[in-house]
């Protein structure tokens, strides 16, 4: 797993990013965290211009936002060339249904998990993300 890396974190609720960050760092991940869409978008296009940080290796992004969903963050990288190919996990706090991958792989989602996070699930889908 690559360590040192920058990772986005996008959940509206405080504890959330609070609970992912903490299992971020323990893998070595630089984290900055972002309550809203919003928030997230300017964090993202602060790092793609001449002379910013690094761009973010990955990005966690609860499904459900205040003011837009994780699903339009997911598709405003997706239109924008420069991070295009950033790899999303979409988190959830519903159970994970076959209709609801269907409707959000196609997204190009990396992974998608729901809600509580663990460890171990949290670790999975880095190795999956750092595999590509």
């Amino acid at each position: 797993m690559k360590k040192g890396k920058s990772v986005l974190i996008v959940d509206a609720h405080r504890g959330d990013r609070e609970h992912l960050a903490r299992i971020l760092t323990e893998q070595h991940m630089l984290v900055v965290e972002a309550d809203s869409v919003d928030v997230a978008i300017v964090e993202i296009h602060s790092r793609t211009l001449a002379g910013a940080p690094a761009q973010f290796a990955v990005i966690f992004v609860n499904r459900y936002l205040p003011l837009g969903t994780g699903v339009d963050l997911v598709a405003e990288i997706r239109v924008r060339s420069q991070i295009a190919e950033l790899p999303v996990v979409m988190t959830d706090d519903e159970a994970i249904s076959d209709k609801t991958k269907a409707l959000l792989y196609p997204l190009g989602l990396a992974a998608l998990i729901g809600k509580p996070l663990s460890k171990s699930v949290v670790a999975a889908s880095l190795r999956r993300v750092f595999r590509r």
